[in-house]
């Protein structure tokens, strides 16, 4: 199936499965030939098996590879520039289109249909037949749609919306029902219902080579291989050669592909071959990819050092809060060591987490103060599927859709936000809407004084900055879509064996549920558009963070006002902020190593 598992769609599933099993009960269209519950010990079993076994062995893999394609605007939908219902439209008739080839893949390749005879083995046909596949048949199915999927660039909410209607359509057309007419044959000419699939599981071969649809009936219309008209009642379900009880035991099931040689069609062989290769390519450059964005790590020595001159002369209490680096998706830090000549604390800022190291001084002072945090960590690259922290509260959400100092909601931003994801139907679209224009109003320039604030009204007015006002207007945007966003700074980490790393740098994230916390940054997008596709939602292993968030309160609470950004660190003097410590952080780069 579709790399998308949903809540939405595993309660519709569960719910309609119930439900046909009740209706069946009470009205069936045919007697069963075989024991009931023998049957649905069978394929009940099957079903979960390859559920659970599906999402242990692929599922983890699936869902990266998906996410960056969707994350990358990779496809042809997206290189369209169709989104929203345009999208869903596509893909669900796509899909669909896609799957009646498949399926004809299935009955036309002699591999393919041993493994396909497992669903068309069962004697009786009911909606317990919906599941029964074998676990090799699900794994391909799989992994051959995901190419489809990234070849169109079909969104999460399409491949969701096609999930739904594939499973719901593709239990009732194996249901043992008739629906009365008028309405069956009404249907019959939109959709697969119960009487046109029950002949394709008829022991004869020129019924098992028709109705080949799953969701839409007029694939089979189309392609000339629409058949009905047959007595339904006079139909015997199942294949010639498993017409035993003794052939349908669970242990024959499993090893049904590997039984006796099959006879079947050979006609669109060398076709199906050609467009299955076609799409594995496909599916080869997409796990590529996001194999770009796993494995490669760094290990660093980091050495933050803070310096306190001689203080004013009429200083009484002295104040020091100062960042201190933690574990995050964007690094490991195995070892972290102070080195102060005086007491201190350490506390979590409460909002975004950041630990804070805090000083307290009064007379008599030291002529000068220096503290030194050590570092050992390993950077690593990374991108959406890897988050690196629990889900955030919804105290945490309310936070990042909300104005924050600098980063302001007016009218000028809603008005930007607005017009930049008109017609985006999903969070991940919307913010990469948003990303795109931002790259594209803004630039990296520092002439004009008051960058580097982070200021969302001088973005607007200039259109101009460095990383912090690029991320700034972006999170500003989004959250004025009501898209979690937060702010994060750090440091980069050169590729020399090691030196003074001179300035900042920051990015932003935003937050979608099934993804987490996505990261993206438009200022080194714009520097380098060869990448832009690759900085949304990925990034490189040369980042060191240093703290998330703006506008913050820090432990114990300063007297001042909350603190725009915490990179370097903050002192208050008699309750007023003072300016003349100064800080200091070099490197030394202790191995290298490329992706695993």
């Amino acid at each position: 199936m579709v790399p998308v598992l949903t809540v939405e769609r595993g309660v519709i599933g569960v719910a309609g499965f119930i439900l046909l099993l009740l209706l069946e009960s009470v009205r069936p269209f045919r007697r069963p030939v075989d024991a009931r519950w023998r049957r649905y010990a069978i394929n009940l079993f099957i079903t979960g098996s390859n559920a659970f076994l599906l999402s242990v062995l692929l599922g983890s893999l699936i869902v990266s590879v998906y996410h960056t394609f969707e994350l990358h605007r990779f496809g042809l939908l997206y290189r369209l520039g169709l989104d929203g219902w345009g999208n869903v439209l596509v893909t669900v008739v796509g899909l669909d289109a896609v799957t009646y080839a498949w399926h004809r893949a299935y009955h036309g390749l002699p591999f393919l249909w041993r493994l396909h005879r497992v669903h068309h083995s069962d004697r009786d046909l009911d909606v317990t037949t919906s599941g029964r596949f074998h676990l090799t048949e699900m794994v391909l199915s799989a992994i051959f749609r995901l190419g489809v999927i990234a070849f169109l660039g079909a969104s999460v909410a399409s491949v969701v919306i096609f999930e739904i209607a594939f499973g719901v359509l593709n239990q009732l057309e194996h249901a043992n029902l008739r629906i009365p007419e008028p309405w069956e044959t009404w249907l019959r000419w939109v959709i697969v219902t119960p009487d046109m699939h029950r002949l394709h599981h008829s022991q004869r071969t020129e019924h098992t080579n028709s109705n080949y649809s799953t969701i839409f009936s007029w694939w089979d219309r189309l392609c000339r291989t629409y058949r009905f008209g047959d007595d339904q009642a006079a139909l015997v379900i199942g294949l010639p050669e498993y017409q035993r009880r003794d052939a349908v035991t669970f242990g024959n099931v499993l090893a049904m592909p590997f039984g006796p040689p099959c006879v079947v069609s050979r006609r669109w062989r060398v076709g199906v071959v050609v467009v299955a290769m076609g799409f594995v390519g496909i599916l080869v450059h997409g796990m590529a990819l996001a194999a770009r964005a796993i494995g490669q790590s760094r290990a660093v020595a980091v050495r933050y050092v803070a310096r306190l001159p001689q203080l004013p002369a009429d200083a009484q209490e002295v104040r020091v809060w100062i960042p201190l680096a933690k574990t995050s998706a964007e690094q490991v830090v195995e070892k972290r060591t102070v080195t102060a000549p005086v007491s201190y604390t350490i506390g979590q800022e409460p909002v975004y987490g950041n630990d804070v190291l805090y000083i307290a001084l009064a007379p008599p002072f030291l002529a000068s103060l220096e503290i030194a945090i050590d570092y050992q960590a390993t950077l690593r690259a990374g991108g959406s599927w890897h988050p690196g922290e629990p889900a955030p509260t919804s105290a945490q959400l309310a936070r990042t859709t909300a104005p924050e100092g600098l980063v302001v909601i007016d009218d000028a931003v809603r008005s930007r936000a607005q017009q930049a994801t008109a017609g985006r139907a999903t969070p991940p679209e919307q913010a990469r809407a948003i990303y795109d224009q931002v790259i594209a109003r803004m630039a990296y320039d520092k002439a004009v004084p008051g960058w580097g604030r982070g200021d969302t009204k001088r973005a607007c007015r200039l259109g101009k900055g460095n990383c912090t006002d690029f991320h700034s207007l972006f999170m500003s945007m989004a959250r004025a879509e009501r898209i979690p966003s937060r702010f994060k700074i750090g440091v980069v980490v050169p590729d020399e064996p090691s030196g003074t790393i001179a300035g900042y740098h920051c990015w932003a994230e935003f937050y979608e549920a099934s993804r987490g916390w996505v990261s993206v940054d438009a200022s080194e997008a714009w520097k380098h558009p060869e990448r832009a596709a690759y900085y949304f939602g990925s990034w490189d292993a040369n980042r060191f963070l240093i703290s998330t968030g703006r506008s913050l309160d820090l432990v114990p609470k300063q007297q001042g006002e909350p603190i725009n950004m915490f990179l370097y660190p903050y002192v208050e003097v008699n309750g007023q902020p003072w300016t003349g410590i100064t800080t200091e952080v070099r490197f030394q780069n202790l191995k290298q190593e490329g992706t695993t």
